[in-house]
């Protein structure tokens, strides 16, 4: 039998092994570390050493996996920010500490201070170089905005621009809108972090400033999504620097890219669209485009100054100028060159390309709601508006395969909300219906084209990806209730085995009664409506905001949504709760299109059977109620919930409206 070393053997055998191998103490640790890497999670520790840490990784890589597979989506779902449940204290973790280490404030050239900062984004990036926000969140509870705003202010640029680059991170996280994961960028602005990171832009510094100022820049195009950001970069000149920053030669591509994107947070008030005019802001955009107006004529990209990040962000800057400026940025020569890019444009569209191609539709949108912009559109042969609008509903569809997503600095991760410019295609044709007889007869014979090929043997579903659009504007849809037969042949596809969202949603628009949708939709074809929409594991982030925006204008459309508040109760299914749920979660999260949302809620809350499940949801956000203080009797727990019982409905509209504004 086999006996045990007792010590001294022990000590014979280790002072034999050294004597053979001098560097033994080295490698067998060294092969040790490699063997757990390869063998354990996590690789040199104990998981309950440091479980908040752990716990983030493995959930990224888990979430990685899944995701390779095509079974999973951002925990949380609809911009909610992903919920864990953590075990132990919290301000033990390693991310805790490094934040306190931070907020200590060393001095400004410390080496541990620009190893701490390196080592607090190192925390919340996985092996895939992707933020974790489980990482984020418990970076942010540990309250760092303070100490790096004031290191904004270092004397050190690496310092400065490793502070710019927490804030970058910790403020992208939480929702494309609001005020970002835990109110953090709310924080940052209050305490100074848009006025310091705008002061590192000014100072300026020649080559050697250029990668701060960069840093900077990016900080500040997420600190500013939040209303609050916005105010105050355009108080402290932010429009002034931006514009300059975009026509100064020795910008780079990126540099301009990103400096267009925050004019595209800043131009939705009307106060900055005037500071944009004053300042030459169309001047700089038909500088920008690659289009020759004297010529009419769109010229090779020069790829080295402009990107076509930049010229979505022109035409998103455009569309929200024309409703105040609609001459103007008629004549600036972005609208021929919309026009130019939809006519050109491949009939299947990536997902890189969606938004691009939606901001051309909505600067076309704005153009065609003004009445004294709107005869324009047809004034040129060269424009051909109407055939254009009708090109982009049927012949251009987002590649289905193209499931990658995008993330830049103005589109979310999972990419850009599906096929929004068919949406913005459809207003702009509605506008130019109103008034304009020549456009009308054309779209009544494509709306009967359409409706013969629904009724055709080879009936395929783009009919009603295309209509579906139509459908929720009225003009549109009072051209598709003359068509003959149309809606008789679409209800006749209900029997198909799992109907599109297109096509329940496009039959939705016409009713006006909930007893009609009951009847015609089964509680089967509900559910399915439910699952294809509200379940984020089907559609994750805001792809579907698009179909979500639609789905609200067509309840409202004919008068759903009022027979729903005066008349539904609580024994005629779950459709209806279901709705309610997600559009108070879509409010909350920070997605695109809330106005829709909250529209709809605010019609909906008027049936006091839907009202306590909107209270009870609209309370989680106990940041709202700061923000009610002014508008609803007293902020605080109770005083909220005696408004409530006071007055449900104007309470809830109020709430919303904070909602949908944040």
């Amino acid at each position: 039998m086999l006996r045990s070393l007792v010590g001294s053997e022990m000590c014979i055998r280790d002072r034999l092994y050294i004597d053979m191998d001098p560097d033994i103490e080295l490698r067998g640790p060294k092969l040790g570390a490699i063997l757990q890497q390869h063998n354990r999670f996590p690789a040199n520790d104990k998981f309950a050493d440091d479980f908040s840490k752990n716990a983030a990784k493995l959930l990224a890589r888990v979430q990685a996996e899944l995701a390779k597979k095509g079974v999973t989506t951002a925990a949380g779902g609809h911009g909610d920010p992903p919920q864990w449940t953590f075990e132990g204290r919290k301000e033990d973790s390693t991310i805790h500490k490094t934040v306190k280490f931070i907020q200590k404030s060393p001095t400004p050239r410390d080496l541990d201070l620009e190893a701490a900062l390196k080592a607090l984004r190192q925390e919340w990036y996985t092996e895939e170089d992707t933020r974790n926000e489980v990482a984020c969140g418990l970076a942010i509870e540990a309250g760092p905005a303070a100490a790096l705003c004031n290191l904004l202010q270092s004397s050190d640029k690496e310092i400065q621009g490793l502070a710019s680059d927490c804030i970058k991170d910790l403020s992208i996280v939480g929702g494309h809108f609001g005020g970002g994961l835990m109110e953090f960028r709310q924080t940052v602005v209050g305490e100074g972090g848009v006025e310091r990171l705008l002061a590192i832009i000014r100072a300026g510094g020649g080559d050697d400033a250029k990668t701060l100022n960069h840093k900077a820049i990016m900080a500040l195009n997420y600190v500013t999504r939040v209303s609050s950001g916005k105010e105050s970069l355009t108080q402290a000149g932010g429009i002034e620097v931006l514009i300059q920053l975009v026509n100064d030669p020795d910008s780079t591509k990126q540099g301009r890219t990103v400096a267009l994107a925050n004019l595209w947070n800043l131009v939705y008030p009307k106060a900055s669209k005037d500071l944009m005019i004053q300042n030459g802001i169309l001047d700089m955009i038909e500088k920008y485009l690659p289009w020759d107006r004297s010529r009419q004529i769109g010229l090779a990209p020069d790829t080295h100054v402009i990107s076509q990040e930049g010229i979505k962000c022109c035409f998103f800057i455009a569309s929200h100028l024309s409703y105040n400026y609609p001459v103007e940025v008629n004549e600036c020569g972005i609208v021929d060159y919309a026009l130019e890019v939809l006519r050109k444009e491949e009939r299947s569209v990536p997902s890189s390309k969606s938004q691009f191609l939606e901001g051309a539709c909505r600067l076309l949108d704005t153009v065609a709601m003004d009445e004294k912009t709107r005869p324009t559109l047809l004034d040129s042969p060269s424009r051909d508006t109407v055939r254009t609008m009708l090109f982009v509903l049927t012949d251009l569809n987002q590649d289905v395969d193209d499931s990658e997503g995008v993330s830049s600095v103005t589109t979310e991760k999972e990419g850009a909300p599906k096929e929004a410019f068919k949406m913005r295609a459809a207003a702009a044709l509605d506008w130019m219906c109103k008034s304009m007889p020549q456009v009308q007869r054309q779209v009544e014979e494509y709306i009967q084209r359409m409706s013969k090929a629904g009724r055709g043997a080879q009936s395929a579903v783009h009919e009603e990806s295309s209509l579906v659009w139509m459908a929720v504007k009225p003009t549109l849809l009072d051209l598709m209730n003359q068509a003959p037969g149309l809606f008789e042949s679409l209800q006749a596809k209900l029997s198909q085995p799992e109907p599109s969202y297109d096509l329940l949603i496009l039959l939705t628009a016409p009713v006006s009664k909930w007893s009609e949708f009951d009847s015609t939709f089964s509680s089967e074809l509900q559910s399915l409506l439910s699952h294809r929409l509200f379940d984020p594991a089907v559609h994750p982030g805001s792809s579907m905001a698009t179909r979500w925006a639609i789905l609200c204008q067509s309840l409202i459309m004919a008068g759903l949504a009022e027979d729903v508040a005066q008349n539904w109760n609580q024994g005629k299914g779950s459709f209806i709760p279901d709705l309610v749920v997600q559009l108070i979660k879509w409010l909350q999260g920070g997605h695109p299109y809330k106005a829709d949302a909250a529209k709809l809620m605010s019609i909906l809350v008027a049936n006091v059977h839907l009202q306590e499940p909107a209270f009870e949801l609209v309370q989680q956000r106990t940041d709202l109620l700061s923000k009610m203080e002014n508008k609803v009797a007293g902020s605080t727990e109770n005083s909220a919930l005696m408004a409530f019982r006071a007055d449900g409905a104007q309470y809830l509209r109020t709430a919303i409206g904070c909602l949908s504004t944040q």
